[in-house]
């Protein structure tokens, strides 16, 4: 297992590691991050991301690639400073409107 912590900013740290596994007689590699989000006085708050690939293709440089974009998106993950609260976004992620599939019938 291959561990890792970082500081992402204050109070939010992440850990990554990478278990082998099998699947139906495949050899598997699996990439777990965690974050957590310590909460005074007494919580934690945490989310578990992994990415689950064949173990002989785990060190392709196009899967290394593509698991550094989902590490860098998963290290900017948001949440809320206080329990009880969501965070405010000033962005739009979905627009019904603009995504319509006209009638389905």
């Amino acid at each position: 297992m291959v561990e890792q912590c970082k500081p992402l900013r204050p109070g939010v740290a992440m850990i990554r590691y990478d278990l082998p596994a099998s699947d139906r007689g495949d050899d598997l590699m699996i990439r777990y991050w965690q974050v957590a989000q310590v909460i005074p006085p007494g919580h934690v708050r945490q989310s578990l991301f992994s990415y689950t690939v064949l173990a002989k293709l785990f060190d392709d440089w196009l899967l290394n690639h593509e698991m550094d974009l989902l590490e860098r998106e998963i290290s900017v993950a948001e949440f809320a400073p206080v329990l009880g609260e969501t965070p405010t976004r000033d962005v739009v992620w979905f627009d019904q409107a603009s995504h319509s599939h006209g009638d389905l019938r």
